[in-house]
């Protein structure tokens, strides 16, 4: 006999069910349409509004907002009813930490965020791209913008409510990842919480992809879907979606395979090396993954500029200025699309030559302590594993960065790469905590006994970065421009 507890788990699952079908079919043509006539006739005959010549946007914006409220109420129904309706009141304890992380994301954005007709123009681009114009990187996002859309005109604020949209929805899911692992690591919790603070301050912190440089970046999106894939690799029945959504990162931007690729490649390592003898779905998961990676990397760099529409750069501005009202897309398209990689170095190298002090330096020397602290973190666990494959797998953890080298010869956004140097290296060390490994806990407990006895360095620290921070696309912050403009003005005045 079923009781009512059973009976009233399999009600919320079939609603939550429900309701994320119906934000799917939101990207069907004909139903967006009909939604679309609904918000305009409620709009004219029952709140009276005027139609103005941007309702179309408007209509789609408003769309845009009803999908997304959907899916956030959708999917917290169902994250809910898989649990046991007894277990509430642990849920209810986890949501502390991570509620906090999320209110305190949520501020960063709305502090730092720029207004709608002040995004980048090479990032502005990315959300007129779409599969329609060719097969290529960072097309992927673009094309989920053109189904917002209904393939029609796209404004400024279109996108920025995107942008904001999606910041929101890292910030959601990030707090969850984070607050979850800060209530359910009773052991080592505060480690976990003097990690998840230096996170959250730190100069590449969560709140790097807010701020006017970095603010509806690709790489942002990038991050969702590993974060994603990280998960999912814990879960038996959802880990065979891990390759896709390293294909979805790889297909949103390219120069993840020198950050993110390698971060996926160290976990399947450990995945396989985690037993003393891994099962066959496992040496599966690792081969199609990684295939996966190789043969779409090979795609996108050598063949997928056959696919394109145009052939001529101006031709393709033309068209993409005629579907949207932004004044400019700077020279995205010539960069991302019509220079070769010799082009890409020659421009790199003689605009670093050409700075007396390139920006970029700042945002890798700034970053050189935490990555020390990483270092040695790493260093205490390779000292303290007996496992010859756990050492391996430390070891390519703290080597992971070399492979980024090419990033930083052929392109010049110093203060991107970093950022995702750093958060995969948050990533890796999370997860190791998550798992419990012995020597990860040993060395843990090394570097919080120093935090307590350095403790007032470490919070004057956290908040100086917090401060001065975070880094933008190529290098420091205005902040801290002005912070060395007032000490150097002030050293002036004394001498």
């Amino acid at each position: 006999m079923i009781n009512d507890s059973d009976k009233s788990q399999k009600f919320l699952r079939l609603f939550a069910v429900i309701g994320l079908i119906g934000c799917a079919s939101a990207l069907i043509p004909a139903v967006r349409s009909e939604i679309i006539a609904i918000i305009a006739f409620c709009e004219s005959h029952i709140l009276h509004r005027q139609i103005s010549e941007e309702i179309w946007n408007y209509r789609n914006y408003r769309l845009l907002q009803i999908v997304i409220s959907g899916l956030f109420v959708s999917m917290a129904v169902l994250f809910f009813s898989l649990r046991k309706l007894s277990e509430w009141d642990d849920l209810r304890v986890w949501a502390k930490g991570g509620a906090l992380i999320f209110i305190y994301l949520i501020f960063c954005l709305i502090a730092d965020n720029p207004p709608p007709g002040n995004i980048d123009g090479h990032t502005l681009s990315a959300y007129l791209l779409s599969y329609r114009q060719g097969f290529s990187s960072r097309m992927f996002i673009g094309t989920i913008v053109d189904f917002l859309v209904g393939g029609g005109f796209i404004t400024q604020k279109f996108i920025w409510a995107f942008i904001v949209s999606a910041s929101i929805l890292y910030c959601f899911f990030l707090s969850v990842l984070l607050g979850y692992l800060i209530e359910h690591e009773e052991k080592m919790r505060g480690f976990v919480i003097l990690l998840v603070a230096l996170y959250l301050s730190c100069f590449t912190s969560p709140a790097a992809y807010f701020v006017p440089g970095n603010f509806g970046r690709l790489d942002m999106y990038a991050l969702i879907f590993i974060l994603g894939a990280v998960v999912l690799l814990e879960k038996p029945g959802w880990r065979w979606s891990v390759p896709i959504l390293c294909l979805f990162s790889i297909a949103t931007h390219l120069v993840v395979i020198f950050f993110y690729m390698p971060l996926i490649f160290i976990l399947l390592l450990y995945k396989l090396f985690e037993n003393d003898s891994p099962d066959k779905n496992t040496k599966r998961l690792f081969i199609t993954t990684v295939g996966i990676i190789v043969l779409s990397s090979v795609y996108f760099i050598l063949f997928s500029k056959n696919t394109l529409l145009f052939n001529n750069e101006q031709a393709w501005v033309n068209y993409l200025m005629n579907r949207t009202d932004a004044p400019t897309i700077d020279s995205s398209l010539h960069f991302e699309f019509f220079l070769s990689m010799r082009g890409h170095f020659e421009y790199a190298q003689n605009t670093i030559k050409e700075s007396k002090i390139f920006p970029g330096v700042f945002s890798v020397l700034m970053n050189i302590p935490v990555f020390t602290l990483f270092a040695y973190f790493w260093k205490q666990c390779i000292a303290n594993e007996h496992r010859k494959t756990m050492k391996l797998v430390f070891i390519l953890s703290v080597l992971a960065p070399i492979i980024s080298i090419p990033a930083f010869m052929f392109f010049i956004d110093w203060g991107r790469w970093v950022i995702m140097i750093m958060t995969s290296q948050f990533i890796l060390v999370f997860y190791f905590l998550y798992k419990r490994e012995t020597s990860v806990l040993y060395a843990s407990e090394i570097l919080l006994a120093a935090e307590k006895r350095h403790h007032f360095a470490f919070v004057l620290t956290c908040f100086l970065m917090l401060c001065i921070g975070p880094i933008w696309q190529i290098g420091i912050s205005p902040r801290f421009i002005w912070l060395l403009k007032v000490i150097s003005s002030s050293i002036a005045s004394l001498i």
